[in-house]
């Protein structure tokens, strides 16, 4: 069993088919034209499958770009993010965030791709126990804080993650070989 993501595009699923080939070197697995011109097609990026399509009101299959946003990220597990994340750019995403070592033992970067679906372009750099992550998490709040005044802005985002971590006494949880839930963040 696996479960594969299945995103959604207004009226451009072969534009978006194009774009995944050249920013990710996807294949395409299955694919179904339709009469009306709709695509749907399973991609493949290495071991990983997804599923794209024209958006279909009716199914209730709406694209970010309907809705006004995602609703969801892609995390891509890669061994260099850095090159992932730069060959996503060169072929027209958007940089939500460059890439860097979080606290939480992962080296990640995120883009928007041009159809508006968000994607988290990441590597497990090392194992930290949950004290450690919970001291580092604590650390990066702090300074995002202080960034964000000496920027003239309120950070609200790392306030109310630090609140709501402490209190529903959220625990940071430790899991090897998968994403953590640090306060919320991923």
């Amino acid at each position: 069993m696996n479960v594969q993501p299945y995103l959604s595009f207004e009226g451009r699923a072969q534009e978006a088919i194009d774009f995944y080939k050249a920013a990710f070197g996807a294949t395409e697995l299955f694919r179904i034209d339709a009469a009306s011109g709709a695509v749907v097609a399973q991609l493949s990026v290495g071991v990983a499958t997804f599923w794209v399509a024209d958006e279909s009101p009716e199914h209730s299959n709406f694209s970010p770009e309907s809705l006004g946003g995602a609703t969801a990220r892609m995390v891509m597990v890669v061994d260099d993010p850095d090159a992932a994340f730069a060959r996503g750019v060169a072929a027209g995403a958007k940089v939500v965030s460059p890439v860097d070592n979080q606290p939480y033992g992962w080296r990640v970067g995120r883009i928007v791709d041009p159809f508006g679906h968000h994607w988290n372009l990441a590597t497990h750099t090392e194992d930290v126990a949950p004290a450690e992550m919970e001291r580092r998490g604590k650390e990066w709040m702090a300074k995002m804080a202080s960034m964000s005044k000496s920027a003239g802005q309120s950070y609200a985002r790392a306030g109310s993650l630090a609140g709501a971590a402490e209190t529903q006494r959220l625990p940071f949880q430790h899991h090897k070989g998968s994403f953590m839930r640090f306060a919320g963040y991923l």
